[in-house]
């Protein structure tokens, strides 16, 4: 008798366990899956992360060859008339347009070029250029936003007493802005401000 009881015992403590290891083991499986799936949207993240780094990266590359070729078209211009009146053909305004919402489509109508050809990234390049003035014409220091001149001229000068009076050449401000339409619908602006002599 006591061989059977031992043994009705023994098989009594182990049907009993069984049940409890496997529901421990369907938690710890549950939690391994949360975890995995959150491994995963933070490696997920962070690749989208590093991708649109890059557009930003490549947008501003496009940009730099359209505002060289800005800057050295207003420099090719440094002296004569042209600058004094709007030129849509190269996107340039004589007066500069105020409080402007750049990702507006009609701000960039008189853009140049007027029909962007895409580079081999995909990139859409259109450039604008404000003279940094609030009047037509030909630039003065009081319509325009020049580089600091010198201080009040000196006594018998055919200038008015206490008018300033340029050390050096004056230099006009330039705007220079850029809009780039990238892969993904990404849009990217690029500003730089210029000086060119008048």
């Amino acid at each position: 008798m006591k061989i059977y009881y031992a043994c009705f015992s023994r098989i009594a403590r182990r049907h009993h366990q069984s049940g409890v290891v496997l529901f421990i083991a369907l938690i710890v499986l549950v939690a391994m899956t949360l975890a995995a799936i959150g491994m995963m949207r933070a490696v997920t993240t962070g690749s989208a992360i590093a991708g649109n780094m890059a557009f930003k990266q490549a947008a501003v590359n496009a940009a730099e060859p359209s505002i060289d070729a800005a800057v050295s078209w207003l420099a090719a211009q440094q002296g004569t008339a042209t600058l004094n009146s709007d030129q849509a053909a190269h996107g340039y305004f004589s007066v500069q347009r105020n409080n402007l919402t750049w990702n507006d489509p009609d701000n960039w109508q008189a853009a140049y070029p007027p029909s962007p050809i895409a580079d081999a990234a995909g990139n859409l390049v259109r450039v604008t250029i404000d003279r940094m003035c609030t009047a037509t014409g030909a630039p003065s220091s009081i319509s325009c936003a020049t580089v600091v001149n010198s201080g009040g001229t000196s006594v018998g000068s055919s200038m008015m007493i206490g008018a300033y009076k340029y050390n050096t050449q004056p230099m006009i401000y330039y705007r220079v802005t850029a809009q780039v339409q990238g892969p993904r619908n990404t849009v990217s602006y690029i500003q730089t401000i210029v000086q060119v002599p008048q």
